[in-house]
């Protein structure tokens, strides 16, 4: 307001053009610096601590998705819950109203645990930081991934893989997957620094879970996996 009182409507019209133009190359320098440090662990943390409160505003009340994470946890009724990459806990008044007895909610973003810690649900606990730092006290009945490892590269997603493994003897996902993307015709290259895609099955088959139920929602599925000497009947290998 003070520069549109000391110069003329051009001249005011002129600058305001010239800020506008510097706060979008800065923020594009912003997202090539992010993006040229994104598969360090350091450049995970800055970029999803910058995304968290985008995230919350966007999605932090919303249920949408939640039918069939409600239908798989009503299935399995786990007393402990791990949930990966939780975010700012939209999903904790679902556990809630299931009366799952334990979460554990982990993140690296300091912003969205923020968030999730202000929800106030006296039956999760926070940890933020790496998965691999994370120092399991006890084996969890499931483990969620909502979104989460599609925004890891496939060196990092072995790592924590391999941990989420240790951790349960089900893992719930709900990510983008190749095959679906390469049915719809998208490209690796046209989806940002941040999304990797890959075959979850056969990743998980390393680690011995089989697909216990697959649940189609339009043109995504989101995939139940439990290991192989859990007590479920596998189907046979192929």
């Amino acid at each position: 307001m003070m520069l549109k009182c000391l110069f003329p409507e051009k001249v005011y019209t002129w600058l305001k053009t010239c800020k506008n133009s510097l706060n979008g190359q800065w923020e594009k320098g912003k997202e090539l610096f992010l993006g040229s440090i994104y598969r360090t662990e350091m450049g995970k943390k800055l970029y999803w601590k910058r995304r968290g409160h985008d995230l919350f505003t966007t999605y932090g009340h919303s249920r949408g998705g939640q039918e069939t994470l409600r239908e798989v946890l009503r299935e399995v009724r786990p007393r402990r819950l791990f949930d990966f990459g939780c975010g700012n806990g939209r999903n904790f008044s679902l556990y809630a109203e299931l009366g799952i007895e334990e979460v554990i909610g982990q993140d690296i973003s300091a912003s969205a645990i923020a968030y999730a810690r202000k929800r106030g649900f006296s039956n999760v606990s926070l940890f933020l930081g790496s998965l691999e730092k994370y120092d399991p006290q006890r084996h969890f009945d499931i483990a969620i991934s909502n979104r989460v490892m599609q925004h890891l590269d496939e060196e990092s997603l072995k790592k924590h893989l391999e941990i989420l493994a240790s951790l349960t003897d089900r893992i719930y996902i709900n990510e983008l997957t190749r095959n679906e993307c390469e049915k719809r015709g998208i490209q690796q290259d046209n989806l940002g620094f941040y999304i990797f895609l890959h075959d979850y099955s056969a990743l998980m088959e390393k680690h011995g879970f089989f697909l216990e139920k697959e649940f189609l929602v339009g043109e995504q599925s989101r995939r139940l996996y439990a290991r192989r000497d859990f007590p479920v009947t596998p189907p046979p290998k192929n």
